[in-house]
């Protein structure tokens, strides 16, 4: 009774679960996922645009060489902050030539700026009106029954950034053990990793 927030992804059938365990708990959408369903969006646009898009052979050949790899979409998941020239050349002839994912990569950046900018919840409702519009129809249906859980990350800013970080961690040591059979060895990895890097510099007399 006493968690009054839970950060969380847009998955229904856990939000179910969760108010069950915690009813009093206001249930807070991670922007992390946010953006990250944002992007597979531009990604599922570009990818299909790509494939079923119809291009001209002169709109084809524009485009850049590596487009049937994930070269373009890396770069479409960022935000041009550390593009380079070369890489703003390339984007710039892709949204040149699919003007629909260069909507959609605005709307993106949009949701980036509101949670930068925004002030308050009802300052990001209005922004968020103008990425809704762009939306697709099933994309545009998901964020809007999750507006509200969207939106109250603004009462208090909570993220579970945290417990991703660590949860990354976790599967890093796991991935770069190449498996471990012994299970205290595994334990003693964990608690290794989670140790303050100053704490394994400073000199120890016994």
């Amino acid at each position: 009774m006493r968690v009054t927030e839970v950060s969380m992804d847009m998955t229904k059938s856990l939000k179910k679960q969760i108010k069950l365990l915690f009813p009093r708990a206001k249930f807070v959408i991670d922007h992390f996922h946010v953006i990250a369903y944002l992007n597979n969006i531009i990604r599922d646009e570009y990818q299909f645009t790509i494939r079923y898009g119809y291009l001209s052979k002169e709109d084809k050949g524009k485009l850049p060489i590596r487009t049937k790899g994930m070269g373009i979409v890396r770069l479409l998941y960022q935000g041009g902050k550390h593009w380079t020239e070369r890489d703003r050349e390339k984007i710039k002839t892709v949204f040149k030539v699919m003007p629909r994912v260069a909507e959609l990569w605005s709307a993106k950046e949009e949701v980036r700026a509101i949670y930068r900018e925004s002030l308050d919840k009802d300052e990001a409702r209005e922004r968020w009106q103008s990425v809704l519009s762009v939306m697709p129809i099933i994309a545009k249906r998901t964020l809007k029954s999750n507006l509200e859980d969207i939106l109250n990350y603004f009462d208090k800013k909570t993220t579970n950034a945290f417990t991703e970080g660590c949860h990354t961690k976790v599967k890093l040591l796991k991935r770069i053990s190449f498996g471990l059979r012994n299970h205290q060895v595994y334990v003693e990895k964990l608690e290794l990793g989670f140790v303050q890097p100053k704490l394994l510099t400073t000199t120890h007399t016994y």
